[in-house]
């Protein structure tokens, strides 16, 4: 049943500036355990959509109108266009992936979100952007990977300006071939260590990744500072009085 509700959605959408699938208010839609293909059309939820344990992919730019809830549940999702959301996005314990299929060069997170697992992939250079002064949190997993000849990209949607990216304490992390810039690992670093190590850029402004451990220096009790002044003053006498010899 959601198959034939999603084709025939296409079907009359397709006279408009672009093709996309529509959950309009109003509606629900559950995959259940099926699986969607969206062919690289967008998607536009101002509905209910439930992922529930089936499978979304071929997602172009997906958007989550105002009175609109997506809700991943245990299922996956992909896309590979700009993230939307002005309504609600629950993630439960799903798995979302931006991925190279039918994306443009750059896309674009324009919201704050929370992700179970979140995968960024590119084999092709493309460029992420996350809202500029917005967090996306991950609580189970991230991965961003490229590829070393054609770094996936990570930025910011102001230039100069920072987004958020914050890993829960226990969430796994894997990391290759990024190029990283405007974007803060908080409160958790990622990649840990020198970014060559990864195969992997550390561009400006980029707190959090990449960072190599300075040398922590034993701090000197008062008693030790103490003695090492004296030390320092009995040298001085001594070179004072041979001086003066």
């Amino acid at each position: 049943m959601s198959r034939i509700v999603l084709v025939l959605c296409v079907t009359l959408c397709a006279g408009v500036s672009s093709a996309q699938i529509e959950v309009g208010a109003g509606s629900t839609l559950d995959l259940g355990n099926g699986t969607l293909d969206s062919g690289c059309v967008d998607l536009s939820v101002s509905g209910l959509m439930s992922v529930s344990q089936g499978a979304l992919s071929g997602v172009r730019s997906l958007s989550i109108q105002t009175v609109g809830r997506l809700a991943a549940n245990s299922g996956t999702l992909a896309w590979s266009g700009d993230w939307a959301d002005a309504g609600q996005f629950d993630a439960g314990t799903s798995s979302a992936s931006w991925v190279d299929r039918c994306g443009a060069p750059v896309s674009t997170f324009s919201a704050a979100e929370a992700f179970h697992a979140l995968s960024l992939q590119s084999a092709q250079g493309r460029e992420i952007r996350f809202a500029n002064g917005k967090t996306i949190t991950v609580g189970q997993s991230f991965t961003a990977t490229g590829v070393p000849a054609l770094p996936l990209r990570i930025r910011s949607t102001v230039a100069g300006g920072a987004a958020f990216l914050a890993i829960a304490p226990t969430a796994t992390q894997s990391v290759s071939a990024v190029d990283v810039a405007d974007n803060h690992a908080s409160p958790r670093p990622i990649a840990p260590g020198p970014a060559a190590n990864y195969q992997s850029i550390k561009g400006t402004n980029s707190d959090g990744w990449f960072e190599v451990a300075s040398a922590q220096i034993p701090a000197l009790s008062g008693a030790v500072l103490a003695l090492v002044a004296a030390a320092l003053a009995f040298t001085a006498l001594l070179r004072l009085a041979k001086g003066a010899s």
